[in-house]
């Protein structure tokens, strides 16, 4: 497949996703509405009854859905809050730690062995921001991609996309997107779960 070909393909499969990412997000605000906004903690027994039954499946299909949502640059935090609702803090705490991980090292490798880096090329160049945030990465290193990482309004997987462009060790951006997440994950998730504990307790 020649290169335009394959840039085609890259666009139309990235908006197939964000299309169904909006379903997905759609689906689960209707359901919200629908379901919790009734029996709130009666549906909210019903569902983690469920993950508890099926523990493993659910765990699978949520590491999926973290991990794989990093190739087309979808946040991370509509997951994290469904698994606010479905698991246990610490639970939910390492696996969204995990998976951001994995997120990361998927990225690192479309980048480096399947020619993703191409698709973004034209974003890439017509953002003079782009090539200013490489310059100060290939100064600083691991601090701009920790505190890139903590910083909640920015996508995470961007600056691993920069960092592997400038051919940063796979280990250090991945050590350094831990250490960036770890407080952020911490702050989502427990402060997430005493929101809902007093929304229960109410």
């Amino acid at each position: 497949m020649n290169e335009p070909a394959r840039l085609a393909v890259d666009t139309r499969l990235r908006r197939v996703v964000l299309v169904v990412w909006i379903g997905v997000i759609a689906i689960a605000l209707y359901f919200n509405w629908k379901y919790l906004a009734v029996d709130f903690e009666g549906t909210l027994d019903i569902v983690r009854q469920y993950v508890q039954d099926n523990f493993a499946a659910v765990v699978l299909v949520y590491l999926l859905v973290v991990s794989l949502r990093g190739l087309v640059f979808l946040p991370s935090t509509p997951v994290l809050l469904i698994g606010v609702v479905i698991f246990p803090p610490w639970q939910n705490y390492w696996l969204n730690l995990i998976g951001i991980v994995l997120s990361s090292f998927i990225v690192i490798t479309a980048i480096k062995h399947f020619g993703f880096a191409s698709a973004l090329e034209k974003l890439r160049a017509s953002k003079p921001a782009y090539h200013r945030m490489e310059l100060q990465l290939a100064r600083f290193g691991p601090p701009i991609i920790v505190g890139w990482s903590f910083f909640p309004f920015v996508p995470t997987d961007l600056i691993v996309y920069l960092a592997t462009l400038i051919r940063m060790r796979t280990a250090t951006i991945l050590l350094s997107v831990l250490a960036g997440e770890a407080v952020l994950m911490a702050i989502y998730v427990f402060g997430g779960s005493a929101l809902l504990d007093l929304l229960i307790s109410r």
